[in-house]
């Protein structure tokens, strides 16, 4: 009896503030709803992300079936300032297997401000800071004193983008901030996203089958 009453009075404590626990990694009870956390100004701090692309096609010539499988995985990180990307290819076909990695390093800035009138605007700037191929002696490191800078600052609108107001999945056409909202406190916010997706193609001497993983996770520190 005492159990029930204490989740009763949790219950009624918490119909009056729309800003009880939704996501996962929420504040239990918070006196601001998610419209009221998710605004401000947000600064990416960490990214994580594995994505693996399988490519299998089968030909048949002349009664004679043969098949290839490309598999390519691709990796990103970010720690606040520097994001590793790391894409590597896998073939494998007439009993050969090839690899090809290549690996790219950017000094990253990403900011997003989020209005109460349901507007956004993000500033974006990187630099270029490593190119590197299979071979590590192959690397292209980009000099300080001529770098490769690229900016851009756009704006629009934000909407929750479920039904019934659930307001779980935010939506936005800023870098790495849509999404399910994992995590919505006044001082962080974490999207997370996972996919499994599958196609096949098949005529009478050809088929292609593919299927593509992968799950993401997007951390925002409020500024």
């Amino acid at each position: 009896m005492k159990r029930f009453s204490i989740l009763l009075l949790a219950v009624i404590f918490c119909l009056p503030f729309s800003g009880c626990k939704k996501g996962e990694e929420d504040p239990g009870i918070s006196f601001k709803s998610r419209d009221g956390r998710v605004k401000g100004i947000w600064k990416l701090t960490k990214i994580t992300e594995t994505s693996t692309d399988v490519d299998k096609t089968t030909v048949v010539f002349l009664g004679v079936s043969s098949s290839s499988v490309t598999t390519t995985t691709i990796t990103v990180d970010y720690d606040g300032t520097d994001m590793t990307k790391t894409d590597l290819v896998t073939t494998e076909a007439s009993s050969t297997t090839v690899n090809d990695v290549t690996t790219t390093v950017t000094t990253y800035s990403l900011t997003v401000t989020i209005n109460k009138d349901n507007t956004y605007s993000y500033s974006l700037d990187k630099t270029d800071k490593e190119y590197c191929t299979s071979d590590a002696s192959t690397c292209t490191t980009f000099p300080s004193s001529n770098p490769v800078t690229y900016t851009e600052d756009e704006d629009g609108e934000w909407y929750w983008d479920d039904a019934n107001d659930k307001k779980i999945h935010l939506k936005t056409y800023a870098p790495y901030f849509s999404g399910k909202l994992k995590k919505c406190s006044s001082s962080e916010l974490i999207f997370e996203s996972t996919w499994d997706e599958s196609d096949k193609t098949t005529y009478t001497d050809y088929v292609n089958e593919g299927t593509y993983t992968g799950t993401s996770t997007y951390t925002w520190t409020k500024q």
